[in-house]
């Protein structure tokens, strides 16, 4: 039966197709049209190895890793003691690359793997576990990193620690299951409280007159928009430039139109902040917004979450099933009815003498966790 899988890694996935990857996806961010915008607007220093397993030719699982050039681990992964030391004299001493290897599609904080319907997910993960371990060694990778597996993820939650990896409980994010029929009926199914500040909300809204509209041809805007999202980037990472340049709005609205959708926020026929998701068959994710400050002087909640009503409205419509709200504002995002959901990291040693090290560490921090296991 292994004889008629094949393990297969690609660096473009122009070599693999958008129908084949967008047929098993569940993710907008894991599907051609999203990659492909990373790969042509480059808006993060790192280099793609796509592992794939194909059956009689078919595509049948999809495993994104990209090789962190940018230390962007080490912004949104655990805490391993020592990490960075030992990447950076095992670097210089030439026996391993300073770079982790992380399974993951970038700006999403999500790690998963794509399977076709019907197969043997526990033999296809092993042979994919098998096919990372075998890069790792030629490339002189210490180690792999599955940073953002969400709780919910029943497969990989139960079974990547078989392949090595270590679980470590991580972030929080949050979501909002759409099972409203209107957006009248959203409102009504919240707290007294909550439903009070929403048509406020609104309400402010129009009192300063800023209007919420879509706009389908956001490649158009391919030079305001990084503007505006620059002066919240800026706000809260402050000395650091923003990733996303007019290039990567170009390269989303070419490769990704269909998948993209951009609201703004207009006062006196002027763009003063937008909000953009991105959508793939039943699931929308609110990417990220931007605004301009000098417009709105030193409150832009009204226009933030009238962006994120909009959006709700529009996913009614759509009878999308779940929003995705990742982890910013979650006291603001409980009351407006989101949930949330736990996020766990799962890391891989290389090394058999450091992961000793590392078994006695995790299994000493995280005891709760490996008693009940």
């Amino acid at each position: 039966m292994t004889a008629k899988y094949e393990v297969r890694v690609f660096t473009t996935v122009d070599d693999i197709g958008k129908e084949p990857i967008d047929a098993i996806s569940n993710n907008p961010f894991f599907t051609y049209g999203w990659l492909k915008t990373l790969e042509t607007s480059k808006p993060l220093k790192s280099v793609p190895l796509y592992v794939t397993v194909y059956y009689e030719n078919r595509l049948v699982a999809f495993l994104p890793c990209f090789i962190d050039l940018a230390g962007h681990y080490f912004l949104f992964g655990p805490f391993f003691p020592l990490m960075e030391r030992i990447l950076d004299v095992t670097r210089k001493l030439d026996i391993y690359q300073d770079h982790v290897l992380m399974c993951y599609s970038p700006f999403c904080y999500r790690s998963k793997i794509l399977f076709g319907r019907h197969f043997d997910r526990e033999l296809i993960l092993s042979l994919l576990s098998r096919k990372i371990d075998e890069i790792c060694r030629e490339q002189r990778f210490l180690f792999t990193s599955f940073n953002f597996v969400s709780g919910f993820d029943s497969f990989l939650m139960a079974n990547l620690q078989d392949c090595g990896y270590y679980q470590i409980p991580w972030r929080i994010t949050l979501y909002l299951d759409v099972q409203w029929s209107t957006f009248e009926e959203y409102v009504s199914s919240l707290p007294y409280r909550s439903r009070k500040t929403v048509r406020r909300d609104i309400k402010k809204c129009r009192k300063r007159g800023v209007e919420i509209t879509e706009e389908p041809n956001f490649g158009e805007l391919s030079e305001k928009l990084p503007v505006l999202y620059s002066n919240l980037y800026k706000k809260y990472n402050t000395g650091s430039k923003s990733p996303f340049d007019s290039s990567f709005f170009k390269a989303l609205s070419k490769y990704a139109k269909d998948k993209a959708k951009l609201f703004v926020a207009k006062k006196a026929g002027e763009i003063v902040g937008f909000s953009l998701l991105v959508r793939h068959k039943n699931v929308l994710d609110a990417f990220i917004v931007g605004f301009e400050y000098d417009s709105f002087q030193s409150n832009t909640d009204f226009a933030y979450f009238n962006l994120s009503y909009e959006s709700i409205k529009w996913a009614i419509k759509e009878r999308i099933k779940r929003i995705n709200y990742r982890f910013t504002a979650e006291e603001a995002k409980l009351r407006r009815g989101c949930s949330q959901e736990q996020i766990f990291s799962f890391v891989k040693c290389h090394n058999k003498f450091l992961n000793l090290f590392y078994n006695t560490y995790i299994r000493q921090k995280y005891r709760k966790i490996y008693k009940q296991l």
